[in-house]
């Protein structure tokens, strides 16, 4: 770095010796107090570990000053106090200028605006006058994150999909980087194309980038080493400038022709104005494949369930008050008898006078029973609710048995009776006139509908019967039901 001074006729001009091993590297220079303007971005640092390089602030004072302050605001934060200092106005030399340096730049990108205020001899403070405002740039560019290719396109035309993403402070465009297996050091064409893409000429493919080969690209006999695992890159392309052409970011994305049956290894890096690559991203391996064609196997037709007769019927079982909270059940069987008080005690309302429960249970033409059985319900239109969805829900569980005990074992009624103990299968009583003035007692073995039921409603039920393989082979239609 120097500071140049132009010639008598206002040019500047940097006498740069000849290099006889390589390329000139690249080198920054910027205006600075000239007539013509001033760097729009200022460069903190030349590297991540030189030294600061510091913000000269300057102004003019004016009659009666006795002294400065100045102020700084950082993006648009609040303003602060950078400097201050005594300063006397001095009439002789009206256009004096008073300097002072910021060299607390921050670490990161930032917009640095310079405010001034000036003190006269009582200290009253004048306004707050603008200097200026600063770009400052990090010393080092980002690292992006490379997200990992996805394979697009199709055999006619494979392509990958590159998805990364990466903080824009002093980023001007990127670089991706390349190495081909079976590319023999770029001496055949790599096939990576793109409309965005434009190959960096200036690209030393001799390179060797360190800490880059993921772990999975390591032998096993040096996976203690991945970490300083070095990569040669074949070639290196250049996107668009970041903005109206390549997106704003920090997210970008970009898609490339490659070669299928290729591996490819594959990173960026963030390139700023002055053409300085930054640190590469760690590395992904990518290879197009043609994909796998699956033989579309037929699915074996099955034939629908069978519509049976209603054997059995959806009832209201709300009335009784016996299971308030299940105000619709559907009879799978039941009895009639003569029954004692005790058996018809309230307080013992899941007795039946019959072993096992099964035994009741009714039976179709074909001796099969209701069980195994799941009960399915749904709305139909009435004159409360004309318009309905016709969804058909499921308010059971698959019934495959019946839960029940002995209670003379332990002590709560008669050997003949059973005790119900299944909490969706309930007995429902009712006295039936049979002949004269005669009264037998009569139950029914109700399968309780588990779901709420909106008031007014009126349902439809299916009861669907599963055979052995837990397959549905028929089902019963049982009925509608109104809710009151």
């Amino acid at each position: 770095m120097a500071l140049l001074t132009s010639d008598s006729n206002g040019v500047f001009w940097v006498s740069y010796p000849a290099c006889l091993v390589g390329p000139v590297p690249p080198f920054r220079a910027c205006l600075v107090n000239l007539p013509a303007g001033d760097c729009d971005q200022h460069v903190a640092s030349s590297g991540p570990d030189g030294a600061t390089a510091p913000l000269r602030v300057r102004f003019r004072l004016q009659p009666r000053t006795r002294e400065y302050r100045v102020y700084r605001r950082v993006d648009n934060g609040p303003l602060t106090l950078v400097a201050q200092g005594p300063a006397t106005y001095d009439a002789l030399q009206p256009g004096k200028l008073i300097e002072t340096l910021d060299e607390a730049i921050p670490a990161v990108a930032a917009r640095l605006c310079y405010f001034v205020q000036l003190l006269d001899e009582h200290g009253n403070g004048s306004p707050l006058a603008l200097i200026g405002c600063k770009q400052v740039r990090p010393p080092k560019l980002p690292v992006p994150t490379l997200s990992e290719p996805a394979a697009v396109g199709d055999i006619n035309q494979p392509q990958v999909a590159l998805t990364w993403f990466c903080p824009t402070a002093g980023v001007h465009r990127f670089q991706i980087k390349l190495q081909v297996a079976d590319s023999e050091g770029g001496a055949q064409p790599s096939g990576f194309l793109s409309t965005q893409l434009r190959r960096d000429a200036s690209f030393l493919s001799l390179s060797a980038y360190a800490g880059l080969r993921p772990r999975t690209q390591v032998n096993s006999f040096v996976q203690g080493l991945a970490a300083t695992a070095l990569v040669n890159f074949d070639e290196a392309h250049l996107t668009p400038p970041i903005g109206s052409q390549f997106g704003p970011g920090p997210q970008f994305t970009l898609t490339a022709d490659v070669r299928a049956n290729t591996s490819y290894l594959i990173s960026v890096a963030a390139v700023d104005e002055q053409g300085m690559v930054g640190p590469s991203s760690p590395v992904y391996e990518f290879m197009w494949r043609p994909p796998v064609v699956l033989q579309n196997v037929p699915w074996p037709a099955r034939p629908l369930p069978h519509v049976d007769l209603n054997y059995f019927q959806a009832i209201l079982i709300s009335n009784t008050n016996l299971y308030p909270r299940y105000p619709v059940g559907v009879v799978i069987g039941g009895g009639r008898t003569v029954l004692d008080d005790y058996l018809l005690n309230l307080q013992n309302p899941d007795h039946i006078p019959v072993q096992p429960p099964s035994s009741v249970l009714t039976r179709t033409l074909t001796g099969e029973t209701a069980l195994p059985c799941v009960l399915y319900r749904m709305q139909v239109a009435n004159a409360l609710f004309p318009r309905v969805s016709g969804d058909i829900i499921q308010v059971s569980p698959l019934i495959e048995t019946i839960a029940w005990h002995n209670p003379c074992l332990f002590g709560e009624g008669p050997c003949f009776a059973s005790y119900i103990r299944d909490p969706l299968i309930r007995p429902l009583y009712f006295q039936e006139l049979s002949t004269g003035d005669t009264f037998f007692w009569r139950f029914n073995l109700c399968l309780l509908d588990t779901q709420p039921v909106i008031s007014g409603a009126r349902y439809r039920y299916f009861l669907v019967h599963f055979n052995e393989k837990r397959e549905p082979d028929r089902i019963y239609p049982c009925g509608e039901v109104d809710i009151p």
